[in-house]
């Protein structure tokens, strides 16, 4: 089976019923199958970096950080894309309360550590080929439902996260 109908399968997977689709129903829907609470953070991004996934190693919880000077289009695909990642149970970084303090922090330094710590596995180029093509699916499910605008509403869980990066001290 190519990735394209492992991706299909993935998505009918879902059960999202994609006549009402907007970014928050779809993050709620993901949260509830994944029972996990998943947090969208705009973050100053390294060159030719979009989008990070962490997962949070104490709590049920994952970050997903995206280049907030992105045009609204590129951060709605971003968005997908990182949470394509978390439907295929794709590995990541899971970071305890302190690793992530210390790499958020060097990060506002030196924006490129998060390419090194972000490399998810030896098998990358796979699970970022899945990735693309999942949030492509799910953008042609949202098109195909004539919610087409709902593609330039970006969701931001910058007020949830206000008091967990408070609480590292990063802000």
């Amino acid at each position: 089976m190519n990735i394209e109908s492992q991706m299909e399968t993935r998505l009918a997977e879902l059960n999202f019923d994609f006549n009402g689709f907007t970014m928050e129903r779809f993050v709620a829907h993901i949260q509830r199958i994944k029972n996990r609470e998943i947090l969208f953070v705009g973050w100053p991004m390294p060159p030719n970096m979009y989008g990070a996934w962490i997962s949070d190693a104490e709590e049920p919880r994952e970050f997903v950080f995206y280049d907030e000077t992105l045009p609204p289009l590129q951060k709605i695909h971003t968005q997908l894309h990182e949470l394509a990642h978390i439907i295929s149970d794709h590995p990541t970084k899971r970071l305890s309360r302190a690793e992530m303090e210390d790499i958020l922090r060097r990060a506002r330094q030196e924006p490129d550590i998060l390419q090194e710590v972000l490399l998810r596995a030896p098998d990358t180029a796979q699970y970022e080929d899945e990735a693309e093509t999942l949030a492509a699916l799910i953008q042609k499910q949202v098109i195909r439902h004539q919610r087409l605008q709902q593609l330039t509403v970006t969701v931001s869980s910058d007020a949830d996260v206000v008091d967990h990066f408070k609480a590292l001290g990063l802000i």
